[in-house]
Formats: C-alpha cells, structure tokens, sequence
C-alpha cells in the first residue's frame, strides 16, 4: 500500500468514536510551546481544578458507554464550559518563574544597552 493511501486510512474517523464527533477539540494536538508554563494553584484554585476535572471526565466517560446512542450537542456545550472555566481558573493561578530564567531576564534586564544607570 502507497506511504499516502497508509496515512489518509490512518487519519481515517472510526464511526463508532463519539468522542470525535462531540469534542473535536479534545481530538485536535495544539501548536507546541517553546516553554511549558507552570503555575502554581491555591487549596480553592487546586480543588475548583480538581472538580471541574472530575466532572469533565465523567461526562466523557459517560459517553463512552453509550453504544447506540450518538452524543448531543448539549453534552458537547456542557463539556466545552466546564474546560473554559477550567482553563480560566488555570490561567488565574501565579505563574512559576524557574530560577535560572529569572536569572537570564535580571542578567538581559541589567546589561541591556538601553538600560539607564
């Protein structure tokens, strides 16, 4: 079989898969990040996480046991709030600054040429 017609079958959508019909945002990769940004969550932030998390899982999960009925759009709206608040609460969190970075931006800051003394 030709390298094109192997991968156009395997980017193929299986019919059976709910999960691409309803979140194919979830189904989609993200454009790579030069860095990783990490933050860090207080105990409301951490646990909001934690339950939105839980309850974006179980309507996914959901869906997966639902053999003969297709998904609806009302479960493909719910699930999209849930991950808009999750990311927003994310996006609220302190942002973690590692020590050899603030190192390189304090150096870059102080030896700049437009810097004044």
């Amino acid at each position: 079989m030709p390298a094109a017609a192997k991968t156009a079958q395997s980017q193929a959508i299986d019919p059976h898969d709910t999960l691409g019909s309803f979140l194919p945002s979830l189904t989609s990769t993200p454009a790579p990040q030069s860095r990783p940004i990490t933050r860090r969550a207080n105990y409301e932030q951490g646990r909001a996480l934690e339950v939105l998390g839980h309850a974006i899982e179980y309507l996914i999960d959901s869906h997966l046991y639902l053999v003969g009925e297709p998904a609806t759009r009302a479960d493909s709206e719910a699930t999209q709030i849930l991950m808009q608040h999750s990311r927003q609460i994310f996006s609220e969190c302190a942002e973690v600054v590692p020590p050899i970075r603030r190192l390189k931006l304090w150096i870059a800051e102080k030896f700049s040429p437009t810097a004044s003394c």
